[in-house]
């Protein structure tokens, strides 16, 4: 059985500036960052470069708790157009030490901007056949797509617009020095501008070693 093609190696420089104003832990920090990065991908079309930039603001209020807000910005330019895409976010999250050993954290996410989505080869020829209203099928036929066999034979990859919202929280436990446990959920719903809405919830568990 051959693995679907989206592995992605990805190469090139990030750089963060960070500012504090004032002195000690509690001093407020505003970090901007700007990266270049060179995608090689399976996936046909996809490989090209993503630039991204970012500025956040983060505020530690106590020992225990600390908050960080910012904004996000992408741009991938893909070998064609179908993964030539650019989408900003903005984001807050909360960081909650609530022992020595046990920290939580919750975050919020909202992308606008442009997606890549995919699809099987028949439900998408139903789309552009109108089975799922004229909306959608005049705004997939406006919009690049090509046959990237993604997730299995014909799989179909289109760009199109719109808007994503996430929201996960997460709870690490320090087992020893060096390593922690995460148990994380996350909530992510997509509508684009046709309107069709998707839903993800995902619940993981990961283990973190440090060297």
């Amino acid at each position: 059985m051959i693995s679907p093609p989206n592995n992605t190696f990805a190469l090139g420089p990030h750089v963060d500036l960070r500012r504090r104003f004032g002195l000690g832990a509690m001093a407020p920090a505003l970090t901007g960052s700007l990266g270049v990065q060179r995608l090689d991908t399976r996936l046909r079309g996809a490989t090209g470069w993503t630039t991204t930039a970012g500025l956040a603001y983060s505020q530690r209020f106590s020992t225990a708790l600390r908050a960080s807000a910012g904004v996000d910005w992408q741009q991938q330019d893909g070998s064609v157009a179908t993964f030539d895409v650019r989408h900003h976010s903005v984001f807050a999250r909360v960081a909650w030490t609530i022992t020595p050993r046990f920290l939580l954290t919750a975050g919020y996410a909202r992308l606008t901007g442009q997606l890549v989505a995919h699809a099987s080869g028949p439900v998408f020829a139903r789309a552009l056949a109108g089975a799922f209203g004229p909306l959608v099928a005049e705004t997939y036929k406006a919009r690049p797509w090509l046959v990237t066999d993604s997730y299995g034979p014909a799989w179909i990859s289109y760009r199109i617009d719109g808007h994503a919202d996430t929201a996960t929280v997460a709870l690490t436990a320090a087992l020893f020095a060096n390593t922690s446990a995460d148990l994380r959920f996350t909530n992510s719903r997509v509508e684009n501008t046709a309107r069709v809405r998707y839903q993800t919830d995902t619940l993981s568990l990961g283990l973190v070693h440090r060297f």
